[in-house]
């Protein structure tokens, strides 16, 4: 039968055999129940609370306690589908009863949800990569294989996506770059992903998060994510899964890095093959500035670059908060700008490495803006412009190479092939 009293009655008391269809309930349960009905939340009481935890159905969204009065005692009863089930004991009443507050969700309301959240995050994603891919959660796991043991894609999102990747793709590594808060947000249980692994068996799952949508963050990182991969895969078959979030950004740079470092490909060669197979945003001009990196510094240099001083100056209008996004701490984080009451400015001063750094000044905690006095981009697809400072390296030799990487057509050398494997080797070995 359907679900009993949905409708504007507010109160009933009774004691019935029920068989909850709607519920996907398998058997007959004989409950006493008060039911209280508000819209589509549910409230049982129940004498038996064991029997209770079978009838209530997996598919439920979630389960809740409702609290009734401040004496309630929390009992935790048991988990299922990744879905905790409690019960609250009313001291208040004699008798021993148990409250369990039930809400119910279809999958399309699910759905739904995750789409909002897939829309948010393809907004942001646009604004800082201008560019005009989407990422759809909701539609699950998506990845194009780009070489024959190479496969990029968005990231797992259950234990049935390590069956899919084992079984029609032969996965034996997964990448995860994805942080914790990544995840999160919609909603990924890593640990049943990871534990799913374990017990396929020669189903290796690495996690070397990085910050999402942060090009500095990713030319600290891919060293040391690449070197990784380089001394995990060695003597491993198979192939490997590259993952960040929507597979669009951070995995594809991680991908671009391993086949120009590793594989021997030439950078632009690689992001040309890349893209016939799978439309991306890797970030270029960080994954040229990591070359840099590893061909000029030693490995001790590259965990601990030296930084410059810069300052940035903000005077114009009037207004009660100036800082800036972007520069090395990425665009979802900002930092403060103090006021100099005597000069009717705000200053802010920093230390940065070599490289150029974009960046944007909020005002107001609201309003992006930049400064037309200083140095600013060529305008995005949508005429916008960032402000940009270049920290130059004090020996010009290292400067001529940094400019000449900055072009699409840079080749490495045999020599600074070597060079960068060796330091892959030694960092590597010390992971």
């Amino acid at each position: 039968m359907p679900l009993v009293g949905i409708c504007s009655a507010k109160y009933w008391h009774f004691t019935q055999a029920l068989q909850i269809q709607t519920l996907c309930l398998k058997a007959n349960v004989a409950l006493g129940l008060e039911i209280l009905f508000v819209t589509w939340h549910l409230v049982f009481v129940v004498e038996n609370h064991a029997m209770a935890a079978e009838a209530l159905c997996p598919r439920l969204a979630f389960l809740q306690i409702q609290r009734r009065a401040l004496s309630d005692q929390r009992i935790r009863l048991t988990r299922r589908g990744g879905r905790m089930w409690t019960l609250c004991k009313r001291a208040s009443i004699s008798a021993q009863r148990f409250v369990v507050s039930a809400s119910h969700s279809s999958e399309e309301e699910g759905k739904e949800e995750t789409s909002k959240k897939a829309d948010d995050y393809s907004a942001v994603f646009q604004k800082i990569t201008q560019s005009d891919l989407t990422y759809r959660h909701e539609l699950g796991m998506n990845y194009n294989r780009v070489l024959p043991n190479l496969i990029v894609g968005s990231c797992l999102q259950n234990p049935a996506d390590v069956d899919r990747l084992k079984k029609d793709e032969n996965v034996t590594t997964v990448c995860n770059l994805q942080q914790d808060p990544d995840m999160a947000y919609f909603n990924v249980d890593i640990s049943e992903i990871r534990d799913h692994a374990k017990e396929v068996g020669d189903f290796n799952h690495l996690r070397l998060p990085i910050r999402d949508m942060d090009g500095f963050a990713l030319r600290m990182r891919l060293p040391s994510v690449i070197a990784s991969l380089y001394q995990e895969l060695k003597d491993r078959e198979g192939t490997l899964y590259v993952h960040c979030t929507a597979g669009l950004g951070r995995a594809p740079a991680v991908a671009l890095g391993y086949m120009f470092w590793v594989l021997g490909y030439d950078l632009h060669e690689a992001y040309l093959l890349l893209q016939s197979k799978r439309k991306c945003v890797p970030s270029m001009e960080n994954i040229r500035a990591a070359t840099c990196d590893l061909v000029l510094k030693s490995v001790d240099q590259l965990t601990g670059m030296t930084r410059s001083p810069i300052g940035l100056l903000y005077r114009r209008g009037t207004c009660e908060h100036v800082e800036v996004a972007g520069l090395d701490i990425g665009w979802h984080s900002r930092l403060p700008f103090n006021f100099i009451s005597r000069d009717g400015h705000w200053t802010l001063e920093h230390e940065l490495p070599v490289g150029r750094y974009e960046y944007k000044y909020v005002i107001d905690k609201e309003r992006w803006t930049y400064n037309p006095h200083a140095p600013i981009t060529n305008p995005d697809r949508k005429g916008n412009y960032n402000n940009y400072i270049e920290v130059v390296d004090s020996d010009p030799e290292n400067w001529e190479l940094r400019q000449y990487w900055r072009k699409e057509d840079a080749k490495l050398t045999d020599e600074q092939r070597s060079v960068i494997l060796e330091k892959l080797e030694a960092m590597g070995s010390e992971l």
